[in-house]
């Protein structure tokens, strides 16, 4: 994982300059630049600031309707899979905003992403 945050956060850290068209170019071109074994991205988005973003798989019988999330600022999205045996995985997602400042926080989900 920390190898996968170190190059997330120097190929992001170029993102914060230029206009919103090249940050959003560099953005959905970023997935193709992430080559981490056992990674398979998912899908790099831009998403623009004011966005009320639905998130299709959260669980429903999670305890709060955690199912949209309204972003703030203009940030790129990138959804992973990453491969922990050959029968499983996790995925994950980084939210960068235009202003990334190259501090990285993660959190869990307390074993909820499964229970349908």
């Amino acid at each position: 994982m920390a190898r996968l945050s170190a190059l997330l956060s120097l190929a992001l850290g170029s993102l914060v300059l230029g206009s919103q068209d090249a940050f959003q170019t560099k953005c959905t071109e970023f997935g193709d630049k992430i080559d981490i074994p056992n990674v398979k991205v998912n899908f790099a988005q831009y998403v623009q600031g004011g966005t009320n973003l639905t998130l299709d798989q959260v669980s429903s019988c999670a305890s709060n309707d955690g199912s949209s999330q309204s972003v703030s600022v203009d940030l790129c999205r990138i959804a992973m899979a990453v491969s922990t045996s050959n029968s499983s995985e996790i995925t994950l997602e980084a939210w960068f905003p235009r202003e990334y400042k190259g501090r990285f926080l993660s959190t869990g989900n307390g074993g909820l992403g499964g229970c349908e």
